[in-house]
């Protein structure tokens, strides 16, 4: 039987660096490493209120400020948990940790023909779930409804599954709350005209903007947490992507997807959350069929 690896997580920070922590079994050590250099170490259990780290920003990042972060690792399971001023980081790669597996001759016939039937029961499990879940074809829906901003700056394009539903925004925003209750999925477009106290800058609307757009989505309290910012095209404009996750009010996790861009002296933030493990084409196709207009504002909804 071979020698149990370490055990690894490693996260990307919203300063752009990245922090890994171990679990090695082997020595009963616990460490954690920046930019794959170690930060902090000790025996398994001895620093009951986790490893306290500073990380450096890495070069070229958007939010160049180094963050505290403090690493706790259950002295008795293999979990480790890192946060940043007490909110929770998700990991981007997890543990992944090997078993043994007995040789062949060990193996009993009847076993073998028994695990092969439960996986088999397994993937046709899946796939009537997925066809369920598919069977109204979110994915190739056609966007069909419509919904016009009162300041006229968008019309949105989206499948019938999703019903609009009330948006909450600075008076200056007007937007769109879509939300498809049955797949536990959600979009927000706002948009606003620039005036000459905002600059064009698409980082600086995030910086403005995003807790508000974000406000609209089902999350629990303080639950929300940044994984990784990035310059990404936005309906082939430059735009500022912020990656998150939050916990919804079920319990179930969800990840979340921001931009914000500038057209033409118009500022605009787009967002989309969906469960942790679907794929993001259906929303991306809703929000890269929103329409840019320039009609006349119709006012704020009564």
């Amino acid at each position: 039987m071979s020698v149990t690896p370490s055990l690894r997580w490693e996260w990307t920070l919203a300063n752009g660096a990245r922090v890994a922590a171990e679990i090695d079994k082997t020595q009963g050590r616990e460490l954690v490493l920046i930019g794959g250099r170690i930060a902090s170490e000790a025996p398994r259990g001895t620093k009951p209120d986790g490893h306290s780290v500073v990380v450096p920003f890495a070069p070229g990042t958007r939010n160049p400020e180094p963050l505290t972060a403090v690493a706790s690792f259950e002295p008795a399971s293999p979990i480790c948990i890192l946060r940043v001023d007490g909110h929770e980081v998700n990991p981007t790669t997890w543990p992944q940790p090997q078993r043994r597996v007995p040789r062949a001759e060990e193996e009993h016939p009847a076993m073998r023909w028994l695990i092969y039937a439960a996986v088999g029961v397994a993937v046709i499990g899946i796939g009537i779930a997925v066809a369920r879940r598919t069977g109204g074809g979110t994915a190739d829906a056609p966007l069909t409804s419509t919904q016009r901003a009162t300041n006229g700056l968008f019309i949105a394009h989206y499948p019938a599954s999703f019903r609009p539903k009330p948006i909450v925004l600075p008076p200056q925003l007007a937007g769109s709350l879509l939300e498809d209750d049955a797949a536990h999925t959600a979009v927000v477009i706002a948009a606003f005209e620039l005036d000459e106290a905002t600059a064009p800058d698409r980082w600086l609307l995030q910086q403005r903007f995003h807790d508000e757009v974000l406000a609209n989505l089902p999350k629990t309290a303080r639950s929300y947490a940044e994984i990784d910012r990035r310059d990404e095209p936005c309906l082939g404009e430059p735009g500022a992507v912020i990656l998150g996750r939050y916990e919804r009010p079920d319990g179930a996790k969800a990840r979340v997807w921001s931009c914000a861009f500038v057209k033409d002296g118009r500022g605009y933030v787009m967002a989309y959350a969906l469960p942790e493990k679907d794929p993001e084409g259906p929303l991306r196709r809703i929000v890269e069929g929103t329409e840019l207009t320039r009609l006349e504002s119709v006012g704020a909804p009564p």
